[in-house]
């Protein structure tokens, strides 16, 4: 059977690693295409034509999982200051995966590296190394060789995996035909989609120069200094620092514009309400909770072993439990919505591929975007010249219309 590397369409690729992961030549790898993205890429010279990579992939496919709809969700949060200090939200995942590990596991997640400025998945087996998976990274991550591990070693030892759901969804298939989906803690992320990293290359252009720093040895996508609600991003080279409001950063305005996304993340369905995972976490953004700055987690505990690390977690003391809406409410405030495939994001890719400036291409698309967008745009730069406290209380009107 012909390798489905060969037979899909490469932009609908996800890198979600599940071909990698079962491939028992060798014969899958993953590379940077012109655009910006990870994609899985076969040596058709090593391909025995097994059919593993066609049976695990997920694309195409729709196996039924449980819908966060009718699951009631948790708002918690870490009671040690210091997890939360660095957390994105309410920082579960990092006690999660110190319970994990306290049990005799191993976790898995992203970590951002510095040397080459790219994000992949990495075995964490000692608590003081967990630092390095705290804190959200707005990037593709390379699971490949990681994901590979864990199914070669989950008949053996138990793992809690976090990643994105599309990345969960091709691990869950993975670890399922091999089986041994049993000795894993599936734990995905809300995820809005990936941007490519020749923006990430240009943001780190544009922090290069105003710091003159050559490499910087620590970055926080999601700096809570001034709120959990503001995206801030922050590096540092040891001696010089940027930040970066959600308001005036290159890197945010175009992320959150959604033209620049992987193609996968239009059509994704991983990434909305059917889930194969044990528990889905991400920010209890919304009314709630918005007088909050130091962050809270909503959490969708989803299967049993989902509920029963939950309650582990719950009843050790290590948490604490916050008042939560229904999941229609809490769902509301998460990018739930397909994204419509526009010329936009077309036009933008397809300049990217032929390796048109990343600056250039942005300032492309804008110009044809319609006015509405042009005006949010205008209207969100200034609003960083509004005091923080105005801004909580406006956004607090706003989340209770």
């Amino acid at each position: 059977m012909k390798n489905n590397i060969s037979l899909i369409r490469s932009s609908a690729c996800t890198a979600c690693a599940a071909c990698f992961a079962v491939c028992p030549a060798g014969a899958i790898s993953t590379e940077m295409d012109a655009a910006g993205f990870l994609r899985a890429k076969a040596d058709d010279e090593k391909c025995i034509e097994c059919g593993m990579c066609n049976v695990v992939c997920p694309l195409g496919k729709c196996e039924n999982g449980a819908d966060l709809f009718g699951i009631p969700p948790l708002a918690l949060q870490s009671c040690d200051g210091a997890v939360l200090k660095n957390s994105a939200s309410g920082g579960i995942a990092h006690e999660l995966a110190e319970k994990e590990l306290i049990c005799g596991g191993k976790v898995v997640g992203a970590v951002y590296d510095p040397t080459d400025d790219r994000v992949c998945h990495r075995i964490i087996t000692d608590a003081s190394d967990i630092r390095f998976l705290d804190g959200s990274k707005y990037l593709q991550s390379d699971t490949g060789a990681a994901f590979k591990a864990v199914v070669e070693r989950a008949k053996e030892e138990h793992f809690a995996v976090f990643g994105t759901p599309c990345q969960i969804s091709g691990l869950h298939a993975a670890a399922k035909k091999l089986g041994v989906r049993k000795n894993l803690l599936l734990v995905e992320i809300f995820c809005h989609g990936v941007p490519s990293y020749r923006l990430w290359e240009e943001q780190l252009e544009k922090m290069r120069a105003k710091t003159g720093a050559v490499k910087f040895k620590s970055l926080t996508f999601r700096d809570k200094s001034m709120g959990w609600h503001n995206y801030r991003l922050t590096v540092s080279d040891g001696q010089r620092k940027y930040c970066g409001d959600r308001e005036t950063t290159l890197f945010w305005q175009v992320y959150f514009e959604d033209v620049l996304l992987n193609d996968a993340c239009y059509s994704c369905t991983a990434r909305l309400s059917n889930s194969l995972a044990d528990i889905r976490i991400g920010d209890y953004w919304g009314a709630l909770h918005q007088s909050r700055t130091d962050g809270v987690s909503l959490v969708f505990p989803i299967t049993e072993s989902g509920q029963s690390a939950i309650d582990a977690l719950i009843q050790s003391g290590k948490v604490l439990r916050l008042e939560s809406t229904d999941a229609a409410e809490a769902l509301r405030y998460q990018n739930m919505k397909p994204y419509p495939e526009s010329d936009l994001h077309k036009n933008a890719m397809r300049d990217l591929a032929v390796g048109k400036p990343v600056g250039t291409v942005i300032k492309e698309y804008r110009k044809r975007q319609p006015l509405a967008k042009k005006l949010k745009r205008t209207v969100l730069v200034f609003s960083a010249m509004i005091p923080q406290g105005l801004r909580q209380r406006l956004k607090r009107m706003r989340n209770k219309q």
